[in-house]
């Protein structure tokens, strides 16, 4: 169990809501695009509030008074979709914004679709974990953006990343979550699956 506490548009202080905490989404992510973005945030929770909308920006509390998540919102195919954005995931952010360190976020550059079982099977591919560098059109630039360190590290679409400096990318642990523990400059190593073959690059963030 679970309350929202959000602006109640200028009538009094707070208003408060309470729900039942539904389940976390690891594949859903914050570019508010059909596929992920190596820059953005993927892991939400889903919960059964009434009027989410309402609450956005605002904490989740649990009946113990932690802060659990922050009601976040983005507009897909022209609809408001409402989430909870997990603590753990916010304390980093707010620690980097403390320090006014935002120069220092990496950037891979390269649009992505998780993997899990179902992807494995309907795309016929041989793992059912790691970040596959994907565009719905099939073109290469719109994978992989012009000019960032991925292009200049000669990554392609269909390469599938399944680790960095040795930890494997999977939906608990995501790519954007790995490399945020890194800084905008650093080397890392990816663990790439191309046509079948294992590779290792070498990529400067």
């Amino acid at each position: 169990k679970i309350i929202a506490i959000g602006n109640s548009l200028g009538f009094y202080s707070n208003q408060y809501a309470s729900g039942l905490l539904q389940e976390f989404n690891p594949e859903f992510n914050l570019s508010g695009m059909a596929v992920a973005s190596s820059e953005k945030m993927a892991g939400v929770f889903k919960a059964d509030f009434n009027s989410p909308d309402k609450f956005a920006g605002g904490p989740i509390v649990d009946y113990a008074g932690g802060v659990i998540g922050l009601v976040g919102s983005v507009e897909q195919n022209n609809q408001e979709i409402s989430f909870q954005i997990p603590s753990n995931k916010i304390k980093k952010v707010i620690e980097r914004a403390i320090q006014k360190d935002f120069t220092a976020n990496p950037k891979l550059g390269i649009y992505y679709l998780p993997l899990d079982q179902s992807q494995k099977i309907s795309r016929g591919l041989s793992v059912s974990e790691g970040a596959l560098i994907f565009s719905p059109s099939g073109q290469q630039g719109l994978a992989i953006i012009a000019g960032s360190p991925a292009q200049k590290a000669g990554l392609k679409i269909n390469d599938i990343i399944i680790a960095i400096n040795g930890e494997a990318v999977t939906l608990q642990k995501s790519l954007p979550d790995i490399l945020y523990q890194y800084r905008s400059g650093n080397e890392i190593e990816l663990t790439i699956l191309r046509d079948g073959q294992e590779i290792k690059q070498k990529v400067q963030l």
